[in-house]
Parts: structure tokens; sequence; C-alpha cells
């Protein structure tokens, strides 16, 4: 039984989806690959690749040749609408999102108050409450827009004077805010999702949107945002089933840590990494923690160590044999020496010690086609 066979027949026992993770120069990044997107169009999943190194892997013509129909994250596609705060989760997701540029505790205060404010104005007009980059763009960027909407609701007698004064009063104390919101407009409108503009999940059948954060280079706000918008979107309504996440081995790896420890676990999440070991070492538990298999192929040898630890130790009983010759004359008179009575030989059993399952000598040099395969626990040394 090859080591594909024994995946799937433990697969088949568990009877739910299985989450991968592949790590260090081997073959099975190749192989895991196309078995992964071919699993994912057999089953009519809306694939995500987050591809986050600097020089493409082919995954794309991989996609295409299964057949899916690729869409370029990057060039916009629509995610989720941040500004949607009728719910106390939303709220939250928000909140996070301003987190993530850094906007202070009060600052994150003052959005939410800001965006109540004109949820409430909404409410006054009958108009819908769920806030959008273009609503807030459009009508309320300005003094004169909301003077203006203000003096229509009072010709309207949606409200008296006093009642306008009070509002235009409100919003010059909330608005200050809202020049510093509006300065990350430019960055959410690609991929921030218009209620009107929202994808047909009928449209994402057998497509797989392709996003490569590894082209962003070291803008780590930038990255985290995108990450953050297409978590909050699948929580959602799940529009993505598998997501693939592959990296070449270096960086902090941030948005990874985000993904495995805040996708729900009806989300399949793989990790092709060339290295895994090199993200911090307070991160990488819950990294590993994500997946039920993991397959290592050869590391160097500072990475071999960690993952010397990661994949334990065994017990080991070492058995002693020791001799004894006597060199007297009178010893070895030929009868003695061919009877052996001319030596004294001794055997002893030692304490069991604890030994590297696998050596990091070894782990730093196992071939292209072998690998380190560890199932539920379970780790054994194969080729493919």
């Amino acid at each position: 039984m090859n080591y594909l066979s024994y995946i799937e027949h433990a697969i088949r026992q568990t009877k739910r989806p299985i989450q991968f993770l592949v790590s260090g120069e081997t073959q099975a990044q190749e192989v895991l690959l196309k078995q992964i997107i071919r699993k994912a169009y057999s089953e009519n999943h809306t694939l995500l690749v987050i591809d986050d190194t600097k020089d493409s892997i082919g995954v794309v013509e991989k996609l295409t040749s299964e057949g899916y129909s690729v869409i370029n994250g990057l060039s916009g596609m629509f995610i989720f609408n941040p500004f949607n705060i009728t719910t106390f989760t939303n709220t939250s997701k928000l909140r996070e999102l301003l987190g993530t540029f850094q906007m202070t505790e009060k600052g994150q205060q003052k959005v939410v108050a800001y965006l109540s404010f004109i949820q409430h104005m909404q409410l006054l007009k009958g108009e819908s409450t769920n806030l959008t980059l273009s609503v807030l763009a459009k009508e309320y960027s300005t003094y004169e827009s909301v003077v203006r909407k203000l003096d229509d609701m009072v010709r309207g007698g949606i409200i008296n004077n006093d009642e306008m004064y009070f509002l235009l009063s409100k919003y010059s104390e909330l608005s200050s805010i809202g020049a510093d919101l509006e300065d990350i407009f430019p960055l959410l409108q690609p991929f921030v999702e218009e209620i009107s503009m929202k994808p047909i999940e009928k449209e994402l059948q057998k497509s797989a949107v392709v996003l490569q954060t590894g082209k962003l280079g070291r803008d780590q706000n930038l990255k985290q945002m995108v990450i953050q918008l297409l978590k909050f979107g699948i929580d959602e309504d799940s529009k993505f089933n598998t997501v693939i996440y592959i990296d070449s081995g270096n960086g902090r790896r941030e948005e990874l840590h985000y993904l495995c420890t805040e996708f729900c676990s009806s989300v399949t999440l793989n990790i092709l990494s060339k290295d895994i070991f090199t993200a911090p070492s307070s991160m990488l538990p819950e990294i590993l923690n994500r997946s039920e298999i993991k397959i290592y192929g050869r590391h160097n040898m500072s990475s071999a160590g960690l993952l010397e630890n990661e994949l334990g130790e065994v017990y080991v009983q070492k058995s002693t044999y020791n001799e004894t010759l006597d060199r007297r004359i009178a010893s070895n008179k030929p009868w003695d020496v061919l009877l052996g009575r001319n030596k004294t030989q001794g055997y002893q059993t030692l304490a069991p010690v604890k030994e590297a399952l696998y050596s990091k000598e070894l782990l730093s040099t196992l071939k292209s086609n072998q690998i380190i395969l560890d199932m539920y626990g379970r780790k054994i040394m194969t080729t493919l």
C-alpha cells in the first residue's frame, strides 16, 4: 500500500473532510496539490487559493487543467461589507478590521458612533440601514451634503428645525473621524461587497479564486485586510468550501496563523509550505494543530531540529557486551583457549532511554521521494 492509498483509507474511516499540511522539499507538494484540486472539483467546491509565494508555482495551470475557471482575487472581487453594523457580530468585525490599520480603541469607538449616527439618519428617511461604501462616500462625506439631506427632511415634514439643528451639531461632533475612515476607502473598494452586486452562488460553482498575496511584498496591513475580509465573507455565507494556502517558507505568517485560528471547522484549510518551521514559535503549535494529516520532507538543519522535537521521542532499550581476557600464560593453554576458559564474557541490558523518533540528521538528508507521514499522531517514514 503506497502512502496515498493509506491516506485514502484513513479518510474513508473518518467520513469527514481532512485537512493537510505539507512542509519541506518533497514531491508530495506537487502530488497533493493536484489531488486536493481534483477532489474539490469533483465535489463542486468553490476553491480559494492563497498564494504567498513570490514566484508562481503554476497553480493557475493546475486549476484550469482540472476544469476550474480562475478568478484573480487581487483584481477586485466582492467579499464582505464591513460597514453593515446592524448586528453586534458585524460591529466586532469592523473593529477588528480597524485594528489592522492601527486605529486606537478610542478611534474605533468613534467610528462605530459615527456609523450609528448615519444609520439613524437613514432610518429617519425610511431608507435601508445597511450602509455601504458608496452611501458613505457620496451622501455623508461632506458637511454640505448632510445639510441638504436634513433640509429635504425638514421640507418633507420628517423632522422640524430644532431636530435638524440637533442632528447637524451631532454630525459636526462625530464627522471628524469620518475623514480618517475615508482614508482607507481606496484600499477597501475592490473588495467590499455592495448589496446590489452580491455574487450569486451558482456563478461561483466550478470557480477558483486565486489570491496572490506574495505580490503584495511586505505590505502587511494590506495582506491582513484582504485575509480578514475573506474570512468575514466566508463566515457570512460560506462561499468557499476548500482553501489552499501556499507559501515559500519565509516571513512571519501572521495571515496563516489568523486563518488557522479563526476559520470555522466547516472550511477545509490545506497548507503547503516550503518550510513551516520558520514561522514564529509562538504561532507554530496552533498552525500545526489545524491539520489532521501532516507530511514532512527534507528541511535544513535548524528546521530539522524543530521537526525532530515535533515528531517526538521513543524509549529505546539497549544491551551491552564486554569481554575480559586472561593474559596469564597458565590460563592460555591450547585446551583453555579452545574451550574459552581464558576469558570472561558479560552481557547487560540497560535501562530504557529516550531517543528522537527521527533524528535531525536524517530529516535534513531525506530524498525528494522520502517523507515522514504524521497521521493522527501515528508517524511513519515512507516513499512516494
